[in-house]
């Protein structure tokens, strides 16, 4: 469908926030998820997703046309797409990075186009390097679903705990080192003369 043609009624979400990441996605992999219009091309759904395509300099965008939706069904696609969209969990995120990461590395290895770095995946996705590196440090330890990792709100408790625990093993191999290390041996000195029976000898 024609940009051009697609007109876009006020919106219950006034600030769209900044797009910018979604263009570079959209340009990357391509629109995902289609704008949904009316038969009359008029916006339902999508408006973040038509403002990235905007300023990408597209004519036309996919879009799924919805036949006699009255204004209060328009109203509530509206809502659920807003309100009810489900963002990852930080482990999530951790987990996918580290997979993206790893399945780049392999295949630069096959194509041999080069070394995959941590700097490559954090331009390719968008994010730090740092994030790139506390998801590689962290996902492994996902794996495990009764990790206690889990259980935790943020990234960065993860991260504190895994340095406590770091740190614990640190100390506990320094016990054990300094525990198995040998005593230096304790020389005995020679037994005192028996004055009395020399004396006696002597006589």
């Amino acid at each position: 469908m024609k940009l051009s043609s697609i007109a876009v009624p006020p919106r219950q979400r006034t600030d769209l926030g900044d797009i910018t990441a979604l263009a570079t996605s959209i340009k990357r992999l391509g629109l995902l998820q289609p704008i949904i219009v009316d038969r009359d091309g008029v916006l339902i759904a999508g408006c973040r997703r038509l403002s990235a395509c905007r300023s990408l300099g597209w004519e036309d965008i996919p879009a799924t046309i919805s036949d006699e939706v009255d204004a209060g069904v328009k109203a509530e696609i509206e809502f659920e797409e807003n309100h009810r969209r489900k963002s990852m969990s930080w482990q999530e995120e951790c987990i996918a990075i580290a997979d993206i990461h790893l399945k780049r590395r392999a295949q630069s290895a096959l194509d041999e186009t080069g070394k995959w770095t941590q700097v490559l995946t954090g331009e390719l996705l968008g994010v730090a390097v740092a994030s790139v590196n506390i998801a590689l440090n962290i996902a492994h330890r996902l794996a495990d679903k009764d990790s206690h990792l889990w259980t935790l709100s943020s990234v960065f408790e993860a991260m504190r705990h895994i340095n406590q625990e770091r740190e614990t093993q640190l100390l506990r191999e320094l016990a054990q080192r300094q525990s198995s290390e040998v005593a230096p041996s304790i020389v005995e000195p020679p037994e005192a003369p028996d004055i009395a029976a020399s004396r006696k000898e002597a006589a």
